[in-house]
């Protein structure tokens, strides 16, 4: 499989997608509720200038002014303030935001050491990031090159098509976040009975039935590190 992911694909694709959540999938829609309710838990300040890295066509209710940034125009050129941008290559100046916010596994499509280079570099002294990705520790890849690999490359179904992302060990991920500069305060696994089910050979959509129980493998740590989202709260 070609290691590589092209930019220029990933915009097309989000370009034409109706929604980046759809509302008839219950296990996308468990991963935006997750995502927002650790943002609501984690707020921003009212004066706050914060980027919304890869937000696709979603909001999260965030405090502040918010500058959205996506390669997929179609998705932000309703906004007030928006860049079309890779958040590999952001055209911001250094320590120019009070908060950055990564989710919807935005950085599976990404370099994660371009990007999260570029995400603490924007960044200001003090500020926050809250980041969202999708593990290779995930029981989804069990059996697979891809499990608990630093990175690897997986074909995985988004919207019943295929699609070619990256996957991330957390230790990978935290460990590039400490390079540079950032601490981790905060962190949340969750799609972890949810992917034990997908993995058995429950369907996606009865699968995430099983997300509502995510919250009895909080007292099982090895159970509860193999889910297949991790949001993180960090801080420069």
């Amino acid at each position: 499989m070609d290691n590589k992911i092209e930019p220029e694909d990933v915009a097309k694709y989000y370009n034409n997608v109706k929604s980046v959540w759809p509302n008839n999938e219950p296990w996308y829609q468990h991963t935006r509720e997750e995502i927002s309710r650790f943002i609501s838990r984690h707020p921003f300040n009212e004066g706050d200038y914060v980027l919304n890295a890869g937000c696709g066509d979603t909001d999260y209710d965030i405090k502040g002014t918010v500058h959205y940034v996506d390669i997929a125009e179609n998705k932000i050129n309703n906004k007030p303030h928006y860049t079309v941008a890779n958040i590999e290559n952001l055209p911001f100046d250094s320590n120019t935001f009070d908060g950055v916010i990564c989710v919807g596994s935005v950085l599976n499509y990404c370099d994660a050491i371009a990007a999260l280079s570029e995400l603490s570099r924007v960044l200001r002294p003090k500020g926050k990031l809250i980041l969202e990705f999708e593990s290779s520790k995930s029981f989804e890849y069990l059996n697979t090159p891809a499990h608990s690999a630093d990175a690897h490359i997986v074909i995985t179904t988004y919207q019943g098509e295929p699609h070619k992302i990256w996957v991330y060990s957390p230790r990978y991920i935290k460990t590039i976040i400490k390079q540079f500069g950032l601490s981790i305060c905060k962190e949340h696994f969750f799609h972890v009975l949810s992917t034990l089910a997908f993995h058995y050979g429950k369907s996606e959509d009865d699968a995430a039935f099983y997300a509502k129980f995510d919250s009895l493998s909080f007292f099982l740590p090895f159970l509860r590190k193999q889910g297949c989202n991790l949001i993180l709260l960090c801080e420069k």
